[in-house]
């Protein structure tokens, strides 16, 4: 198992502190998807309590709880976002400092990293945006970088159930299960 992780480095051998370097940027990067992890905790849980549930002000509270994880404007949300940077940032270093970026395995990694987070935004927080809208609650309009919060607008029992119908937490699962796991594959055999 120990060559599954030895970096290319070289000169290793001859000086020790450069794959020390190597090792705690690694547990910086695994650390930091465990936290990125636990900040979607609730989020996951809610798409799947949602589909059941259809009283709005129940709604709108398991909504707010959801949002909690990714909203910067609340401590959760900055430690999630602080967090993401701290994932890519030491991703990015560990492919450097590994010279791993002469290899195929990182830049599919970033790719599959990329795709999932895409993916999670549209099936996710396209949905969940427009259920909060639907209900009478401030909702993002737009895609990344800083939210565009909306005033909130009339309720509507339709549209509320739209979005109800376009949330499939079974295919959030599946893309952020299955891509980890894919990300995990690439990380620790190293097969291109």
């Amino acid at each position: 198992m120990a060559a599954l992780d030895t970096p290319r480095l070289r000169h290793a051998d001859r000086h020790p502190a450069t794959l020390s370097l190597y090792r705690s940027l690694v547990f910086v990067h695994v650390l930091s998807i465990l936290v990125l992890l636990l900040c979607h905790g609730a989020a996951f849980t809610v798409t799947y309590v949602l589909r059941q549930e259809r009283r709005p002000e129940r709604i709108g509270v398991l909504l707010d709880l959801s949002l909690a994880s990714f909203d910067s404007r609340r401590a959760l949300g900055r430690i999630f976002w602080i967090d993401f940077l701290v994932v890519v940032g030491s991703g990015v270093a560990l492919m450097i400092a590994g010279g791993w970026w002469r290899s195929w395995w990182p830049w599919l990694s970033v790719a599959v990293f990329i795709a999932i987070v895409l993916a999670m935004r549209e099936l996710g927080g396209g949905p969940l945006s427009q259920l909060r809208r639907s209900i009478g609650l401030p909702w993002i309009a737009g895609g990344f970088g800083k939210p565009d919060w909306k005033e909130p607008e009339a309720p509507s029992q339709k549209a509320m159930e739209s979005a109800l119908s376009r949330l499939n937490p079974t295919s959030l699962s599946i893309i952020g299960v299955g891509g980890f796991a894919v990300l995990l594959w690439l990380m620790m055999f190293k097969p291109f």
